[in-house]
């Protein structure tokens, strides 16, 4: 059975100029994007990132869910969060990160 991850992207602080200066940039952590890897029935995961709007923004193909792990950290750094497993039977992978973003 393929396997779908979780991730979400973090920036050290909020993207509202409004939320004011007294917040430490460095010790909050505010959810921007999200990251899906979606493992194929025959093979082979894509990396998938969604803005926080839920709009696709680019995928790329990897042969292992590893592979694909790598890459997120490696364009991403720390910013990525801890993966987490998508439940079973769930197919709209915007929706849910959205939701877990707590903006769906």
């Amino acid at each position: 059975m393929a396997r779908h991850l979780f991730a979400a992207l973090l920036e050290p602080h909020p993207p509202d100029p409004d939320f004011g200066p007294h917040v430490d940039p460095n010790t909050l952590v505010w959810p921007t994007r999200f990251l899906i890897i979606n493992e194929a029935d025959e093979g082979g995961a894509f990396l998938i990132e969604f803005d926080r709007r839920g709009r696709f923004m680019g995928d790329t193909w990897f042969e292992h869910i590893e592979d694909a792990k790598s890459q997120a950290t490696f364009e991403h750094g720390d910013r990525v969060g801890t993966w987490e497993d998508i439940p079973p039977g769930i197919s709209d992978f915007a929706a849910f990160g959205l939701a877990r973003l707590g903006l769906g």
